[in-house]
């Protein structure tokens, strides 16, 4: 319900005889609103109107279950709710707040009579009024404000992590050792049964993280946008070859007693020299 003012007018006639609103009909003001509103409280002024719109503002002085004197049509009174529009609408004069205001009030009193059409003044009286307001698309908006209010959209829910941070990555990798499983990259558990051995060929088209960590998704899954891809510590670049066997080398038993045969000879050696520089012990 958009925010009114109420501002009554005396100029009116209580129910409408048992008739149902069919039209809502659309003036000129040829002023201000203000000065509309003043205009119809006077008694003497014999007029008034159901709503008087100017910008940003809606003043109602005419219950709606009951009869405005508006139309200069006592039968089209009857049936009608009526909306003063601030303003002359005449030589290009156009408000734009005015219409925005205007909408949300004929949005609400179409969900109130949906069955109601519209009218200009001059359809039922001879007069200009409402000059070029432009009525049609005052109309067209307030019923697409009427569905959106009615029927909002339904929100759009955020994308999974694993779609949200996908890359392309096209490579074919290699299962990096037996037992390796497809997960499902919401979960994060085993998409289905199957085990993949170790080397078995992946062919990869995309990469993505979730939580931090690295997973590929199949070039089958990135084509069906399918969640579903291995953990990057279970894929690898070229395929597993596992290293040579390291081969120990024979051992000779007699190997130690060589090297300690060496190592006395090499002491007596160095013995005889620094003797023989000391002039203690000629060279034998």
């Amino acid at each position: 319900m958009p925010n009114l003012q109420w501002v009554p007018s005396p100029n009116y006639t209580e129910w409408r005889q048992g008739n149902a609103i069919q039209k809502i009909t659309f003036h000129h003001a040829c002023s201000s609103a203000a000065s509309a509103v003043n205009w119809f409280k006077n008694p003497n002024s014999q007029t008034s109107s159901h709503f008087i719109v100017g910008p940003g503002i809606i003043y109602c002085m005419v219950d709606t279950d009951d009869t405005a004197w508006t139309n200069g049509n006592w039968n089209s009174n009857l049936v009608s709710v009526t909306i003063e529009f601030e303003g002359t609408w005449l030589n290009g004069f156009r408000n734009e707040s005015t219409i925005n205001t205007g909408v949300e009030l004929v949005a609400w009193l179409q969900d109130l009579y949906p069955s109601a059409g519209f009218n200009r003044h001059r359809d039922i009286s001879a007069t200009a009024c409402p000059g070029d307001f432009p009525v049609e698309e005052v109309w067209t908006k307030a019923a697409q404000r009427r569905e959106l209010i009615n029927n909002p959209p339904k929100p759009v829910p955020a994308l999974p992590e694993w779609q949200t941070n996908r890359k392309d990555f096209v490579k074919t990798m290699y299962i990096a050792k037996d037992g390796v499983q497809l997960l499902d990259l919401v979960t994060l558990k085993p998409a289905d049964a199957r085990v993949f051995a170790q080397n078995m060929k992946i062919d990869i088209g995309s990469m993505t993280t979730v939580g931090g960590k690295t997973y590929y998704i199949t070039a089958y899954s990135t084509s069906k946008n399918i969640g579903a891809g291995y953990f990057g510590g279970d894929l690898l670049l070229q395929p597993y070859s596992p290293p040579p066997p390291v081969v120990d080398l024979p051992t000779d038993p007699d190997a130690g007693k060589l090297n300690e045969q060496k190592l006395n000879w090499i002491i007596t050696t160095l013995n005889a020299i620094i003797n023989f520089f000391k002039g203690l012990t000629p060279w034998k």
